[in-house]
């Protein structure tokens, strides 16, 4: 091969793998144990059960701060689909007893910290953000795994988290419908 096709080669291999590689770290999967390596950070977690659900997005954004959490790819409150449609419903008719099914509907609000497995789907997250600013709330299909945290080292140092704070997504995949 010549030097010009050697380059023309090595060019394609850097934009394939820009394409399909994520930023903000590499994850990797041993078993049940997720690892995310950055240049600042470490993470270890424990996954947990896999997920598919169908949702309503209520509010989207990057986690930018603290630094130490900057593997998270973003943070989605949502609602099952379902259950935002009869939320719709009962608000329509505020009587006592909707009131009350409304607060038990609230209740099943899920807010979720989200690491993309790859670049397509961490595209996808931050179309969702944007999507969020503009005060579009689209229905979504995510894919995730849980996982929980058991190791942060930010820096080198360790960074303890506990309850909610340490139960994150890792997601495989999200679809607007």
């Amino acid at each position: 091969m010549t030097t010009r096709r050697h380059l023309m080669l090595l060019a394609l291999v850097l934009i394939l793998a820009s394409c399909t590689s994520r930023t903000g770290g590499d994850i990797s999967t041993k078993g049940n144990i997720v690892e995310i390596k950055a240049k600042d950070l470490r993470v270890k977690a424990l996954k947990g059960a896999t997920e598919e659900g169908v949702y309503v997005l209520m509010s989207a954004h990057a986690v930018e701060h603290p630094p130490a959490l900057s593997y998270l790819d973003g943070k989605l409150t949502v609602l099952p689909k379902e259950d935002y449609e009869l939320l719709g419903k009962l608000r329509a008719n505020p009587d006592p007893e909707n009131r009350n099914k409304i607060r038990e509907l609230r209740k099943k609000v899920r807010r979720l910290a989200v690491i993309a497995e790859d670049a397509q789907t961490q595209k996808k997250i931050q179309e969702l953000i944007q999507k969020a600013k503009r005060q579009e709330y689209p229905v979504v299909a995510i894919t995730m795994t849980e996982i929980l945290v058991m190791e942060l080292k930010y820096q080198g140092k360790p960074i303890y988290m506990k309850g909610e704070a340490a139960k994150n997504h890792l997601v495989s995949k999200i679809k607007v419908l």
